[in-house]
């Protein structure tokens, strides 16, 4: 870090601020900290070791630097809304890139970087950690890009700004998207993923980490497959905020039991959904869940739906919500003026096992479709492998219990005792 005593000072031959960088009151290298607005080329001398942050913001006339290979770090922002040239070349020096080091850069079209380098590569222009796991920013102008497979992760900023990109493809490797990741990407409206299971498991910062988020529309891809129909896996227990935002072409979901919960914007902007069935396995549906989804002519919402946004269904057509009678989804139909019918089908049945039961044996529960929920103590202390095959039920359960553990193993929704 700089110390404290390390004032700048301006070297007129190079036309550049430095600042020296102490450890202990000792000096151990020189960071070129600032650089004129107007400044066109920069050849940075060999005495610098750091570029520090923020150093050549704002620099838009910029058309060539060179950095050699005395520099072992480029300070976050570096380069910020700078005009930096067309490439930009990482010596073998560089150990550190700090993060977004060059945010708003709109002419950059490639990142290379030197071979010898034993921290970053560069594979199609774009900048990666060396081992390929981490993708730390892709040149503003790309148009497409396919990420190398075996990446993990997309860092903060590392497509805001690429204003021109249409098309992505992210492997199912990919589980984490940082904070803005694709901010100002208004362009980008194909995004080509391996499954929905993958697709469904990333992690997200904020918004503007899914590259859906900031286009006029998203078209989802399996390969070179649009997807209009969608079937979410067994096994998912969530569907993300933002999920399927703006994916206009989707006409139709299939949500299986064993989701129990739809998160914030999760199908906003569908604009294509003509009607969707909620599993009883849902117990909430997010802020702004199904808001502009413009073809919505019915929605089906079972009682276990306990926690609905008053704003989950604005602006979603001429939507009839099928319900039952004293839940959570009529209150909201009678709160926001939607026009509802009354389903005693979506009433869940409760079934209450005997206090001293001790076993389900097999087949006991096999095959019953109409959704229930199944209460049972901790007394039960066997459970036949194919007592619930085929059902739709809902453990009631307490924490930690046989039953718990059996609906945790058998992929059965479940939650605690009231």
């Amino acid at each position: 870090a700089l110390g404290a005593a390390g004032y700048s000072f301006w070297e007129s031959n190079y036309n550049l601020a430095f600042r020296y960088i102490y450890n202990s009151n000792e000096i151990t290298g020189i960071a070129l900290v600032d650089a004129p607005s107007d400044v066109t080329t920069v050849t940075i001398p060999d005495f610098v070791t750091s570029i520090g942050g923020f150093a050549f913001d704002g620099c838009s006339s910029l058309t060539s630097i060179s950095i050699p290979d005395s520099v072992t770090s480029i300070g976050s922002y570096a380069f910020f809304d700078g005009s930096i040239p067309i490439s930009i070349s990482i010596p073998d020096s560089v150990t550190s890139i700090g993060g977004s080091a060059f945010y708003g850069c709109s002419n950059l079209n490639s990142i290379t970087v030197d071979a010898n380098n034993q921290n970053y590569i560069s594979l199609d222009g774009v900048l990666y950690k060396k081992d390929g796991l981490v993708l730390i920013c892709c040149p503003a102008t790309k148009t497409s890009i396919q990420l190398i497979n075996g990446v993990t992760a997309i860092e903060s900023n590392a497509f805001s700004g690429c204003s021109n990109l249409t098309s992505i493809s992210i492997p199912d490797s990919v589980t984490s998207i940082g904070d803005y990741a694709f901010f100002c990407c208004s362009k980008l409206t194909d995004i080509h993923i391996d499954s929905i299971e993958s697709w469904l498991a990333i992690s997200y910062n904020n918004s503007y980490s899914h590259p859906n988020y900031d286009g006029s529309a998203c078209h989802l891809y399996i390969g070179e497959q649009e997807l209009t129909n969608v079937t979410i896996p067994e096994g998912v227990t969530s569907i993300p905020a933002i999920a399927f935002y703006k994916c206009t072409s989707l006409t139709s979901i299939s949500i299986p039991d064993g989701v129990t919960s739809i998160g914030d914007s999760a199908f906003s902007g569908c604009s294509s959904l003509t009607s969707i069935t909620i599993p009883d396995s849902v117990t909430s549906i997010g802020g702004y869940a199904f808001y502009d989804c413009t073809s919505l002519t019915s929605i089906s919402i079972p009682d276990s739906v306990t926690s609905i946004a008053d704003n989950a269904l604005t602006n979603a057509g001429n939507v009839t919500i099928y319900c039952a009678d004293g839940s959570a989804a009529l209150s909201l139909a009678i709160a926001q003026g939607i026009p509802y019918v009354i389903d005693d089908a979506l009433k869940t049945i409760t079934f209450i096992l005997p206090a001293d039961l001790t076993a389900i044996e097999s087949e006991a529960f096999a095959g019953l479709t109409q959704g229930f929920n199944l209460v049972i103590t901790d007394r039960v202390t066997a459970i036949a492998d194919d007592a619930f095959s085929g059902a739709r039920v809902v453990f009631i359960c307490p924490e930690g219990s046989y039953a718990a553990q059996y609906a945790e193993a058998h992929s059965i929704p479940h939650k605690a005792e009231q």
